[in-house]
């Protein structure tokens, strides 16, 4: 079966790149014929995630525009570039995901199996009127969670699919029970604004307790101001993105989680994999199918009430360490043999021979 994967970029070290990157490899080395349509130009830049040398790859070349009134052109120019690549190339079935996916999808139809891949709630996607007949032209509608998939409500098959995590799991030593650990793109969707004003109540506490961001973006010159205008420098360090997350889990009391919405938190998968503590702000919807029941600390949305979470996490080694154990339990439900199993189902399904 050939596959066409219709993505932005594999430039961006992100979740979204990670995860379908990982795919497109693991299903090239079972023997489907993978392609990877790759839509923007992003000049010399590097791959952020190594790519198969079984996956073939498309470029298309279609430069992103700055000003707003020439997006609409761009709009136009992947519509019709992809279209062509398709008709090229003639998959048996396409996947393309997030806004990316509404595009090409609300704006035509294509000569392969259509699969749109949900990677954040429905409700928080741009441009509604596309939304909408994305989810009539697709053949499948593919969610990483089930409170996204009851979004979809005129999709002709929906299936839920979480990620899953290839991270390896590491012996952790008896750490001190104070080292929390935040990580992901400094930008306004992880607000790690809210988890430095958070932190100032948690170290009334704890003074003791230390926290570590990793990432980096746009936020991170403004994080830095807002570090010493709370007066935290002593408790908190910013790094980059941590070359080794391994190590960065390996070394983890606690991991903490402020972002204003996440569709699979591959963070928080790659925690309870190793059997840590996540304390996370509720959001729509990954959090409490990933940390619910017992796996882990959900709060509500106010800085108060994410505090008195990691507070009492910081302070009772034993509940500390019954959340792990219930966290690595969980995380039996995501490993990559499940997921690609039900991901092969789903193609199966399509191409008829299901």
């Amino acid at each position: 079966m050939k596959v066409a994967f219709v993505m932005e970029t594999v430039s961006i070290k992100g979740g979204l790149e990670r995860v379908m990157v990982s795919r497109m490899n693991a299903l090239a080395a079972m023997g489907y014929d993978i392609v990877l349509i790759e839509v923007y130009d992003y000049g010399a830049s590097p791959d952020a995630y190594p790519l198969s040398d079984k996956v073939r790859r498309v470029r298309l070349g279609v430069r992103k525009r700055r000003m707003l009134l020439l997006k609409p052109l761009q709009m136009a120019e992947v519509v019709t570039k992809v279209g062509r690549a398709i008709d090229t190339e003639r998959p048996d079935v396409m996947t393309s995901a997030a806004l990316l996916g509404v595009v090409l999808y609300g704006m035509r139809s294509y000569r392969s199996r259509m699969i749109y891949e949900s990677h954040g709630p429905r409700h928080r996607m741009p441009l509604k009127p596309l939304v909408r007949r994305m989810e009539r032209r697709v053949d499948a509608v593919v969610t990483l969670t089930v409170g996204d998939a009851g979004e979809y409500r005129i999709a002709r098959r929906k299936y839920v699919i979480p990620n899953y995590a290839e991270v390896a799991v590491c012996e952790r030593p008896v750490c001190t029970g104070r080292r929390v650990v935040a990580l992901g793109r400094m930008t306004p969707q992880k607000d790690f604004g809210f988890l430095l004003r958070s932190w100032t109540e948690v170290i009334k506490s704890v003074p003791d307790a230390r926290i570590d961001i990793y990432g980096d973006g746009i936020e991170r010159d403004m994080l830095s101001r807002e570090i010493e205008r709370l007066g935290i420098a002593d408790s908190v360090t910013l790094h980059h993105a941590a070359a080794d997350v391994v190590e960065v889990y390996r070394t983890a009391d606690v991991v903490a989680v402020s972002s204003t919405h996440e569709g699979f938190s591959m963070v928080v998968l790659e925690s309870i994999t190793q059997g840590l503590c996540v304390v996370s702000v509720d959001m729509p919807y990954g959090m409490r199918e990933m940390l619910g029941d017992g796996a882990g600390v959900l709060t509500e949305r106010t800085e108060h009430a994410l505090a008195a979470g990691l507070v009492r996490v910081l302070q009772d080694n034993a509940l500390r360490a019954e959340l792990g154990r219930h966290a690595k339990e969980r995380a039996a439900r995501y490993t990559k043999d499940l997921v690609l199993e039900q991901w092969m189902a789903v193609l199966r399904s399509l191409d008829g021979s299901a």
